[in-house]
């Protein structure tokens, strides 16, 4: 029970998941984890340790991938016809 007297959602700690053991499950180093919650991830400080919304976070990636622009066709030249004056 909670201090207003509601029960707390029991699936809530399942959405989240230490941001040590997440990192390594996405690939990346704690420093890099660490950078991306400066730049927004969302994540939540509990008990001194830092949890990560599965969910969001990986949504918070994806919106961070940025792609090239293809690149620009070559102009292709126009077939020049010969004047042939009589």
């Amino acid at each position: 029970m909670s201090k207003s007297g509601k029960p707390l959602d029991p699936d809530f700690l399942n959405t989240y998941e230490r941001e040590s053991t997440w990192a390594p499950a996405q690939g990346i180093s704690y420093p890099t984890s660490r950078r991306y919650r400066r730049q927004g991830m969302p994540y939540l400080m509990w008990g001194g340790c830092v949890y990560v919304p599965k969910a969001e976070a990986r949504e918070w990636i994806a919106a961070q991938i940025q792609r090239r622009n293809p690149p620009r066709r070559k102009r292709q030249s126009a077939p020049t016809a010969e004047i042939n004056a009589p």
